[in-house]
């Protein structure tokens, strides 16, 4: 007997044929995942690039207000002391931000970027800067140097003219300043794109984004205080947040977008989301954050952060990235159901009819991809999944030469599919889920071959 008549006839032999089988199928499922993490890719440059030209991603920090004071060192005799100029950081007593954020989608080719404007409105109080818990003498501080910064991660994104008024007066707000809160641009934006909210040290020796003002202080009057209040409209992409700086922050938001995500160091005391849109509180105070009220020194600021993030409500990237996952279970389980037939109705299937099969499931993953970025995910998957089951069902008829076997096979099929989507629906109970099926049909196939005498089956050719 030849090595290919045994080969046929051992039932050993075909399943390490079917093992090898699926394993060349694990090269097309992982170029075609390779392919969803490039589509992705180029989905999030297409979101930047829209987004960067509607506005960046919006970090509003301030107000701070910022008093220079001299630090005099005193030299060897006969030569003048040396003087340096530093500042020092003080934050409000309180502060309240109030506002909304209207959504816009823009559009990127086939891919969609949620922007928005928001009108927002703060105020509070100051007050007076108290130099004696910093260890600086009055007599050094340089009152008339006194200036107000509000930190901003975007300035392309402001649509209004900015003045404060501070205490009854209004002040121009003009961009940069001398001294003041830095916000590294490139880095902070980033951070706030990938929503990641990081500790990262901010230091304060200059503000490279944002708006600052020279402020009056009446340093005859210890125990005065500052209100304030300014208004500013803006538009940025993605997300929206804050610092919480004031002894008691206070942040209210609305808006219509109806599928937010609430982020940071700091969730909302209260939120209430329904089919027209969303409204949150905050309330922050100084306990809860990990940096004082006032400070010379870089200090750690930005770990603070919280807002609020606008969610596209489906990402059909993920979703498709999850199901490929379950490629290896559905190409495993469609070539357990061929074996079985071959055992029990002794039909001869031919290694090239799995492998012909095994690409037909494959390719239901890149179908599944290129419907779902023109429609919703679950259309997508109901179009891509009875194309494939339609198609493996007609096959199978013209390899069983049986429209009743290939029905069983299109049938399983649907079910596996099925119970596959079921499962990309329960994100929580996915794991538990899928092995509770993975169990399940364990169970049922070890109950039907209980009989099977596999010794003697392997002496017996098949038909």
């Amino acid at each position: 007997m030849s090595m290919a008549e045994k080969i046929k006839r051992s039932i050993i032999a075909r399943i390490v044929i079917i093992g090898v089988l699926v394993l060349i199928l694990l090269i097309p499922t992982a170029m075609i995942r390779e392919m969803i993490n490039e589509r992705e890719a180029r989905r999030n440059e297409a979101m930047k690039e829209a987004g960067s030209k509607w506005g960046d991603p919006q970090l509003l920090a301030g107000p701070i207000l910022m008093v220079p004071y001299k630090i005099i060192t005193e030299q060897e005799k006969g030569k003048k002391p040396l003087e340096e100029i530093k500042s020092a950081y003080f934050l409000p007593q309180s502060l309240n931000i109030s506002g909304s954020v209207s959504p816009h989608v823009l559009r990127r080719g086939i891919y969609e970027v949620v922007a928005y404007g928001t009108d927002l409105k703060f105020e509070g109080k100051f007050n007076t800067p108290d130099f004696k818990n910093l260890n600086i003498s009055d007599a050094n501080v340089l009152w008339d140097r006194a200036e107000i910064a509000i930190g901003l991660a975007d300035m392309r994104g402001v649509n209004n003219d900015l003045k404060i008024k501070w205490n009854g007066g209004e002040h121009q707000l003009k961009t940069g300043t001398i001294s003041g809160l830095a916000i590294d641009e490139s880095e902070e934006s980033n951070r706030i794109k990938e929503n990641v909210f990081e500790e990262k040290i901010i230091p304060v020796n200059e503000l490279k984004s944002g708006v600052s003002a020279k402020v009056p202080l009446d340093i005859k009057t210890k125990d005065k205080t500052y209100n304030y209040s300014f208004g500013i409209n803006i538009n940025g992409s993605d997300n929206l947040t804050f610092l919480p700086l004031g002894s008691e922050t206070n942040v209210e938001l609305t808006s219509d977008w109806k599928t937010p995500s609430f982020d940071g160091a700091f969730l909302p005391d209260e939120r209430e989301i329904t089919g027209k849109g969303f409204k949150a509180k905050w309330k922050v105070l100084q306990l809860n954050r990990s940096f004082p009220e006032s400070w010379t020194e870089a200090r750690n600021i930005a770990n603070s952060t919280f807002g609020v993030r606008l969610l596209v409500p489906v990402d059909e990237y993920q979703k498709n990235t999850r199901s490929i996952k379950y490629s290896i279970m559905l190409i495993a389980l469609t070539f357990l159901i061929f074996f079985f037939i071959e055992v029990f109705n002794r039909v001869k299937i031919h290694p090239i009819q799995y492998l012909l099969t095994g690409l037909a499931l494959v390719l239901f993953y890149s179908l599944l991809l290129s419907i779902s970025e023109h429609l919703n995910f679950d259309k997508s998957y109901l179009i891509a999944s009875a194309s494939t089951i339609l198609m493996v069902t007609l096959y199978s008829k013209t390899i069983f030469k049986s429209i009743k076997l290939a029905l069983v096979q299109g049938g399983l099929l649907l079910i596996m599919y099925s119970f596959i989507y079921t499962i990309l629906q329960l994100e929580d109970y996915s794991l538990l889920i899928g092995n509770a099926g993975l169990f399940l049909v364990l169970a049922i196939v070890m109950y039907l071959s209980r009989n099977i005498d596999w010794y003697n089956l392997m002496d017996k050719e098949v038909k």
